[in-house]
């Protein structure tokens, strides 16, 4: 199975940073650098001497005031209910907080804080948001929104104008632990914990594939070439079982991401973006980690990126023959709308030509 992404040249130094360090280019640069800098410290420092990242912080602190559920939590953070779950689960198993159900309605699950991380809420530093925050109060309505105005014309400079993002200012360099951002069929909160409880002992994280990881993808993928052998094209084969040239290639070629269970790698999936799609490709699991859901959280980490790089789906090209995939994708939201090699191949422009394989389908995914 392929997919496929815009291909754009990375930028040379002299291109993408101004020379002149007295032009307003080069200080947009460099203030902006910093306020990444500063939130990316504050991180660290925060991890490094109280074992707790923003968003966990954030949690405690409101817990401090009052006992929350979960769905509660997550609306006044700004995160999803699976995220928090979770935030909530690491946080009592360091004993900062617990559960507890309610005896007036035992359907209602509370989150409540211990002492130990009632002093933790208030012994850590404040949040770097809020010092912005209340800067940002002392300044007059007028100056407020001159700078709101200046930020929406970096953010829309920038293509990021339509990009979802929470309020916290936090450096995103993984996702831990997510039992997947269901985004598909009712998923209440009950159904969410339940569902993280599954993998709850397990610390799953994803994060993008560097070079020297293209040995560990390649592997991924031979593992799993002999379900493709019965029905595949002979010639078609080298796509699965791949070789050191097919390494070199594909890591300029796509942009592969790693999926992690206790920081071992299980599994890998692959994306290009091309027009107003983004392409899926080369999904792969550890044969061993087939079927423990690790598959759906990939699938809903590509599915988030693409959409807040403004992307209005996804699609991917599949055998019929392959039910296993074609179940799950269909499962996942894929619709198969071409089945001809004239069509697929000549889609948006002929962008699935050198993707093709012989007698595979072209299923879409729209948002």
């Amino acid at each position: 199975m392929v997919a496929i992404l815009e291909e754009r040249p990375a930028p040379t130094v002299p291109q993408a940073i101004p020379e002149c360090q007295n032009s307003n280019s080069y200080k947009v640069l460099q203030l902006l650098r910093k306020c990444i800098r500063a939130t990316d410290i504050h991180s660290k420092s925060l991890q490094a001497r109280y074992g707790l990242t923003t968003p966990q912080q954030l949690c405690l602190l409101l817990l401090r005031e009052e006992a929350l559920s979960v769905s509660a939590l997550a609306k006044a953070v700004h995160l999803s209910a699976s995220t928090v779950v979770g935030i909530v689960d690491r946080l009592e198993e360091q004993g900062m907080v617990y559960r507890e159900r309610q005896s007036t309605d035992r359907r209602v699950v509370k989150v409540q804080i211990t002492e130990k991380g009632q002093v933790l809420a208030d012994n850590s530093p404040p949040p770097i948001q809020e010092k912005l925050m209340n800067g940002l109060s002392n300044l007059s309505e007028d100056k407020q929104n001159a700078i709101v105005r200046s930020l929406e014309e970096i953010t829309d400079l920038m293509g990021l104008i339509d990009m979802d993002a929470s309020p916290i200012l936090e450096p995103e360099h993984q996702i831990k632990n997510p039992s997947g951002d269901e985004l598909y069929g009712d998923y209440s909160e009950n159904a969410v914990e339940e569902s993280h409880k599954k993998n709850s002992k397990t610390q799953f994280s994803i994060r993008p594939a560097e070079r020297e990881d293209m040995d560990m993808i390649a592997d991924f993928i031979r593992s799993t070439a002999d379900w493709y052998r019965p029905f595949c094209d002979e010639a078609d084969m080298i796509e699965h079982d791949v070789d050191e040239n097919w390494k070199e290639e594909n890591f300029h070629r796509r942009e592969f991401f790693l999926g992690l269970a206790d920081e071992k790698a299980i599994g890998t999936i692959s994306l290009q973006h091309f027009g107003d799609y983004g392409y899926l490709g080369y999904i792969y699991l550890s044969e061993k980690e087939v079927g423990k859901n690790y598959g759906q959280i990939l699938m809903n980490f590509i599915e988030q990126i693409a959409r807040d790089r403004g992307l209005k789906g996804l699609v991917l090209i599949a055998h019929p023959e392959a039910n296993w995939a074609v179940r799950a994708y269909e499962k996942f939201g894929f619709k198969r709308i071409l089945t001809e090699k004239s069509e697929i191949i000549t889609w948006q422009d002929g962008a699935l030509e050198s993707y093709f394989e012989e007698g595979f389908h072209l299923f879409s995914y729209d948002f």
